[in-house]
């Protein structure tokens, strides 16, 4: 059995490792068998008989168990390496209890209620045997597979799965008994399906939110270039072609007035708004530089407007 020799023997996760590995050690069982490697005890290799009365009645099954740094708050994930027709070997398995579905893991389980939940999983039929390296092969095809797992060996271990999980022996009376669940684990088969939907579902509504609402930026240059910016008024009450009053010295521009971040109005709409005779020959400027004015007004906006947005992007 591995040693906490390279662990730090204080970790709460050494502590708990070496605690199942002596349990499990001192297990007489003859459906499953575990162990932690020698040189790292956060992978186990265990040997699986498969559950009575199935295809996989005859089958022993060898896999991987590979515990994270803060076991037991977090729970293992699980692989088989032998070929058998209910998962794709050295692929980490899918289930309620692994590292697939860390909601549903409680500490108080481990390895022995890992093994069981494996077991148990493996008498899943047709759409309940779903979710990441699941398998569906025929009948005859998984009796045949548990056949031959019967002599095959892992290279880590260097020995065969009959070598490391024997048949009982019938002269001696032993009858094979199939354990109970740890209390709280329960095996929902349809677990993976249901939350493959849920998500499926919350990618839906966010592609249906984005199409409802485009992002805010291009939302407020649309609107910017949908509202006008108030006229001024010259002093005797009529609109001014430009935003400046001339006086002796010449026209000096005014700061548009602008009433809220979306209340820019493009130069040609300006033109054609503005574009408005006056008969007083003090109030009339020239085409030039009323385009000037107009274009001075545009830059200053737009600046306003770009300060305004880079003060929200901030915030």
């Amino acid at each position: 059995m591995a040693t906490a020799t390279s662990h730090n023997k204080k970790s709460s996760a050494v502590k708990r490792i070496l605690s199942e590995a002596r349990e499990l050690g001192s297990d007489d069982s003859d459906l499953y068998t575990a162990s932690p490697l020698e040189d790292n005890i956060f992978e186990w290799h265990f040997t699986l008989r498969g559950p009575a009365n199935t295809e996989f009645a005859s089958g022993l099954y060898h896999g991987r168990i590979l515990l994270p740094a803060e076991y037991p708050m977090r729970p293992p994930n699980l692989m088989l390496l032998t070929p058998n027709g209910r998962w794709e070997p050295k692929k980490k398995i899918c289930l309620t209890f692994t590292g697939f579905h860390e909601e549903m893991w409680q500490p108080a389980w481990g390895i022995r209620t890992a093994l069981l939940g494996l077991q148990t999983f493996m008498t899943a039929k047709a759409e309940a045997a779903a979710g990441i390296g699941a398998l569906d092969y025929p009948v005859q095809a998984r009796e045949r597979l548990a056949r031959q797992s019967r002599g095959w060996k892992c290279e880590v271990c260097g020995k065969s799965t009959l070598e490391l999980l024997p048949d009982p022996d019938p002269e001696r009376g032993e009858k094979r008994e199939q354990e109970a669940l740890p209390d709280g684990l329960k095996v929902d088969f349809h677990a993976e399906t249901r939350k493959q939907q849920a998500e499926k579902d919350a990618a839906a509504r966010s592609s249906t939110t984005l199409k409802e609402r485009p992002d805010a930026p291009a939302t407020l240059m649309e609107e910017a270039v949908a509202q006008p910016i108030p006229t001024p008024q010259l002093a005797n009450g009529e609109e001014s072609t430009s935003s400046a009053t001339p006086t002796s010295s010449g026209p000096s521009v005014a700061a548009p007035i602008i009433t809220s971040i979306t209340s820019i109005t493009p130069p040609q709409q300006l033109d054609q708004r503005h574009n408005v005779p006056t008969t007083t020959n003090a109030t009339r400027i020239s085409a030039t530089e009323q385009k000037l004015t107009l274009i001075d007004n545009c830059i200053k906006a737009l600046g306003l407007l770009v300060a305004l947005l880079l003060f929200k992007c901030l915030v």
